[in-house]
């Protein structure tokens, strides 16, 4: 019975836990230079991803232009 419970419980780990344990097994041969090195790598790599992910492409731009055009139409319509 013990074995089903810590089982159970071995596999309901968060996935934050999983990405850390997966971390940890990546870097613990890694001296401090090295790691040094690795976690600003990420930390660029990271920064990258979230300034792409967050550009608008440039049908994006159109849309929202026209929906602000939009806007600012019906509240014109809204005050006559």
């Amino acid at each position: 019975m013990r074995s089903l419970l810590h089982r159970k419980t071995r596999h309901s780990r968060s996935r934050v836990e999983e990405k850390f344990q997966t971390i940890v097994d990546l870097i613990k041969d890694l001296d401090k230079k090295e790691f040094n090195r690795l976690k600003e790598g990420i930390d660029l790599a990271w920064q990258a991803y979230n300034k792409v992910s967050q550009a608008k492409t440039a049908t994006e731009k159109e849309l929202e232009d026209i929906e602000g055009t939009e806007r600012i139409l019906e509240e014109e319509d809204g005050r006559e």
